[in-house]
């Protein structure tokens, strides 16, 4: 990202979509920087991200539900690893196995212990 970010918007209120506060001096910076660019984005979109308390993804069989893979919680760093993690999960879901150890990203790891 170029530029200041804010967290959300002066009233404390996440909208869904991006404002003119959180959109900040981009188009300044993109004026500058990128001459003969629309300045101004045509389209602004603002999307949930999941996170997990240990800040690491949950990956593999949903407990209790085996035939259900889960990919999720990439704590804003899915979209760099989706190539492999698209990977791992297609082996899962079609030959039921990896040869890649996930039990770090295990998502019965948040259930209580028996």
């Amino acid at each position: 990202m170029i530029g200041p970010r804010a967290t959300s918007p002066p009233n404390g209120s996440p909208t869904g979509r991006l404002c003119a506060f959180e959109l900040g001096g981009l188009p300044d910076l993109v004026t500058e920087h990128f001459p003969g660019l629309l300045a101004h984005p045509t389209r602004l979109n603002v999307y949930m991200d999941g996170f997990t308390p240990d800040g690491q993804p949950v990956l593999g069989p949903l407990p209790g539900t085996p035939e259900v893979v889960v990919a999720a919680g990439f704590s804003g760093r899915g979209f760099k690893m989706a190539p492999a993690i698209g990977h791992l999960m297609a082996e899962l879901a079609v030959r039921g196995g990896t040869a890649t150890d996930l039990s770090h990203f295990d998502p019965a790891r948040f259930l209580p212990e028996p």
